[in-house]
């Protein structure tokens, strides 16, 4: 209770990336996390894991109930992580409070220019975009003005042509395989 509003949204996202790397951990080898759990069930709902009051939970409430309604954040799409190839990059660090805006932003930016993820398409007039655009499309909308605002607002206007808003959507397949390093 006595944490600020940026405490509160980075401990979570930090939580729901931790507690997906657990979960792929405590079932390795597994090829996707899709594959966790039963055939009718999804592994985002699997509870694994006990809350500080004590109660066993799963990542979908961080994600869907304590993330994005109470924050209405679209940055927070690039920010959690699960585990998939593609899904935005896991960071290399933790958000934190004190830099959590400037954190966002650069994940945000990141995850935009990831060619693997999300690809402008000068020459066709196409936005390859991932499929998180298309799931989320309401978050980005309500909270960022649009698919084209965010884009304009991270990427620098050097990589943007003038006529983006023109641009269509393609919206890329999405790969559930497990995001590893591989040799």
């Amino acid at each position: 209770e006595k944490w600020d509003s940026k405490q509160k949204m980075a401990f979570l996202i930090n939580a729901y990336n931790a507690l997906t790397v657990k979960l792929i951990l405590d079932h390795y080898p597994v090829k996707s996390i899709k594959k966790i759990g039963s055939f009718f069930s999804n592994p985002c709902k699997l509870e694994f894991f006990k809350l500080l009051d004590g109660k066993i939970s799963s990542l979908d409430p961080i994600e869907h109930v304590w993330l994005r309604p109470k924050y209405k954040d679209y940055r927070i799409h690039a920010a959690v992580n699960c585990a998939s190839i593609s899904c935005p990059q896991l960071r290399n660090e933790a958000f934190i409070a004190e830099r959590l805006e400037e954190q966002l932003n650069e994940q945000m930016g990141l995850w935009l220019q990831d060619k693997n993820r999300n690809e402008i398409e000068i020459k066709d007039k196409t936005f390859r975009a991932s499929k998180i655009f298309d799931w989320y499309k309401d978050d980005f909308q309500s909270w960022g003005g649009g698919i084209w605002n965010v884009l304009k607002k991270h990427l620098k206007s050097s990589k943007l042509p003038q006529d983006i808003d023109s641009f269509e959507i393609d919206y890329l397949e999405y790969n559930w395989d497990l995001n590893e390093f591989r040799n």
